[in-house]
């Protein structure tokens, strides 16, 4: 025990030693009765500062504790906000990724397209080309067309002669007798070998067991080759004839004609070959 605490111990439990410390300070017992109140009023006073001290203390601490649960709401908070940017940065990034594909994409789809275009203007240079060529040929068609008029004028009303006059010499070189010669027409009522009505004209010649089906004409062209030979196909079926030698004049013909003739097993017999 220090001296302080002794002597304050001797002052509330010595009387004696109480009395010579007033002396000594030289106070009245009233004075001292006095000094007491202070003490005791002093004491209250200390008290209510140590209570209030203490409520301060506490409100501080339920405030410090506040303070703290709002700072561990407010650090809760800071990390989902941070979560939140770290998603929207990944988003952010998948965006940027999908963006720059569908740069790419677009880039690609503006080579094609270019592509394309040259594709398209490169058909178009060909198109006209081919028009181009298409006319020239409308326009030979027509220079042919007038050619073969030019030949039906030329020949005129001495057409027949000029034909029977070929005719009787073919028949002469091949040997055949021109009065054994006949005119064979099969109408095609049905429509069996081609449309209601259709038309079939030939002649008809026999020799040696041999049938010959012939035609005369004074122009032959591919076409008309293609249709004698449906024509001697449908004779042949009309009258049964088997292995007919399909025989085809013309004074003039073309060199298509000739090579069609030739496929067909057609003997084209002819004086001319119009290129």
């Amino acid at each position: 025990m220090d001296l302080k605490e002794e002597i304050l111990r001797l002052l509330r439990e010595d009387p004696e030693f109480r009395r010579e410390v007033m002396e000594l300070l030289g106070l009245a017992p009233n004075e001292m009765r006095e000094l007491k109140e202070l003490v005791r009023q002093l004491t209250e006073v200390v008290n209510k500062l140590v209570e209030g001290q203490a409520k301060i203390e506490t409100r501080s601490s339920e405030a410090q504790k506040r303070s703290e649960e709002r700072l561990t709401r407010l650090e809760s908070a800071v990390e989902k906000l941070a979560e939140a940017q770290k998603r929207s940065e990944e988003r952010l990034t998948r965006l940027e990724s999908a963006v720059e594909k569908l740069a790419e994409a677009q880039k690609r789809s503006e080579e094609r397209l270019t592509r394309l275009e040259s594709a398209v203007e490169k058909l178009a240079e060909a198109q006209k080309r081919s028009e181009e060529r298409l006319t020239r040929v409308e326009e030979n068609l027509v220079r042919l067309e007038r050619k073969v008029g030019n030949i039906g004028a030329r020949w005129g009303i001495d057409q027949e002669e000029v034909v029977r006059e070929f005719m009787a010499e073919v028949f002469k070189q091949e040997g055949f007798d021109v009065s054994l010669l006949s005119s064979y027409t099969y109408v095609d009522e049905q429509g069996v070998f081609g449309e209601k009505g259709d038309v079939y004209e030939v002649d008809i010649l026999k020799r040696n067991g041999t049938t010959y089906l012939i035609e005369v004409k004074a122009y032959a062209q591919p076409k008309d080759v293609s249709r004698f030979n449906h024509t001697c196909y449908v004779v042949s079926k009309v009258l049964k004839l088997e292995n007919p030698v399909k025989m085809m004049l013309a004074n003039v013909v073309t060199q298509k004609a000739v090579e069609r003739a030739k496929n067909l097993g057609i003997r084209l017999i002819y004086g001319e070959v119009e290129q």
